[in-house]
């Protein structure tokens, strides 16, 4: 009930809500329960899955929340996780950018996040030390370190594997591809 009223509350207020689910099962049972929650009430919604490679999509919505999610989310578990997503959109727009602004703006919101990710990281480091690393690569990768940000990305799939952490794995395992792909390099063993 206080998630349902929380989200009212926003959209009253004319925000945005983005909710992450694990899989398409959650999607689906969210989606039935934000129109049957109660017969008066609805919160308008849209479910969206992101195709491999988009960005521009995903951007647009990840960046607004930028500015206060980690106030908004009250310290949530879901804290690392945006943080490790959004600096992987922040380096795939990097990639396309156009105009030292914009590039020196995204530099900018990957190195908040790394600060976010680091203090997550030492907080449980074997829950959140891969996404550390995640978001530390990309930033070697935006700054053209490139074997710092080989090095981080391995050791963030590395960890990640060794936790079980499937999700991060194929999110690090993507980004190795993205910079090997980056290097003109034909093909990886991930």
């Amino acid at each position: 009930r206080a998630g349902h009223a929380l989200l009212e509350e926003l959209v009253a207020e004319g925000r945005r809500a983005v909710i992450w689910v694990a899989d398409e099962g959650r999607r689906t049972i969210l989606d039935d329960w934000l129109w049957t929650f109660e017969t008066t009430s609805f919160v308008p919604h849209e479910l969206w899955q992101p195709s491999l490679g988009e960005v521009d999509e995903p951007w647009a919505l990840a960046e607004p929340l930028l500015k206060d999610y980690e106030r908004v989310l009250l310290g949530s578990l879901v804290v690392p996780r945006f943080t490790m997503v959004a600096a992987v959109l922040a380096s795939r727009r990097f990639a396309r950018a156009v105009g030292a602004g914009e590039r020196r703006r995204l530099l900018a919101r990957v190195r908040k996040l790394a600060r976010v990710a680091r203090r997550w990281a030492r907080i449980g480091p074997d829950n959140y030390q891969p996404m550390a690393d995640i978001v530390a690569g990309e930033q070697a990768a935006m700054a053209r370190r490139d074997q710092q940000a080989l090095a981080r990305l391995e050791a963030a799939r590395a960890a990640a594997l060794e936790t079980g952490a499937h999700y991060v794995v194929g999110i690090a395992s993507t980004c190795l591809g993205d910079w090997a792909a980056s290097k003109g390099l034909r093909s990886t063993e991930l």
